[in-house]
């Protein structure tokens, strides 16, 4: 079953375990094209548990929603394809009217495979600013982190420049792939959030990243994304612990 562009590369996370090999070495089962995130500590080892299950749910929704468009594009596709004399079972009804509800069905499924793109980019987006927010907030319990939240900024950006302790500009320089993505995702939440209830899946913005300026959002650019914030932020508090 072919995926669409937007989740291409997606996986279930059975795909990321280990085997066995002839010579007794630990090989991949499957070779792909983004990581998830673990960890061996509390509270990240949840996080990444949480994450896990993100994926799958993302992977199984790709796959159910791909299959019923494959169905009724193939419903569709056969159903022109055979003569009139095979449907003496729709009288009164004609095969032009079979055809226009089954184009329908066909239509329906396309717009559902958007709503879920845009959902599924929301659901992970708002995954990262809930676990920010709380992770600013411990820090500061914990006296790891210092810097205030920034003023002015987007909810999960503020949390992310206090946890990194860099401004915005600082952040752009530093973790580039991060900042496009992030924008990207926020963007099509936004978009969703004005009754865009696509997305529209948009480009990044091109005064980031020229050579990127037409590249499209996919859905496990945005895990690993997450999977590396993740990694950073417990970067900083193995620092602040030590």
């Amino acid at each position: 079953m072919s995926m669409d562009y937007f989740f291409e590369g997606l996986e279930h996370s059975s795909a990321f375990g280990f085997l066995l090999d002839e010579q007794g070495k630990f090989v991949p089962v499957k070779e792909t094209c983004y990581q998830l995130y673990e960890s061996d500590y509390y509270p990240f080892a949840e996080f990444a548990d949480e994450l896990r299950a993100l994926n799958d749910y993302c992977f199984l929704i790709a796959q159910a929603v791909n299959q019923e468009k494959e169905r009724a594009n193939q419903e569709l596709i056969q159903t022109r394809a055979k003569p009139e004399k095979e449907f003496p079972w729709l009288a009164p009804f004609t095969k032009t009217e079979l055809l226009i509800g089954l184009e329908g069905e066909s239509d329906q499924w396309e717009w559902a495979a958007s709503i879920s793109r845009a959902h599924l980019v929301i659901l992970l987006y708002s995954f990262l600013k809930k676990t920010l927010k709380y992770l600013s907030e411990w820090f500061q319990e914990e006296s790891i982190l210092t810097q205030k939240k920034s003023k002015g900024e987007p909810k999960l950006y503020s949390y992310l420049y206090a946890i990194l302790g860099i401004d915005k500009p600082k952040f752009y320089e530093q973790y580039r792939e991060i900042a496009e993505i992030l924008d990207a995702s926020r963007k099509i939440r936004n978009q969703f959030a004005h009754e865009n209830l696509e997305g529209d899946l948009p480009a990044l913005p091109e005064e980031l990243s020229v050579e990127k300026a037409s590249h499209k959002l996919k859905l496990v650019e945005l895990i690993d994304v997450v999977g590396k914030v993740l990694k950073l932020t417990e970067e900083v508090y193995e620092k602040g612990k030590s």
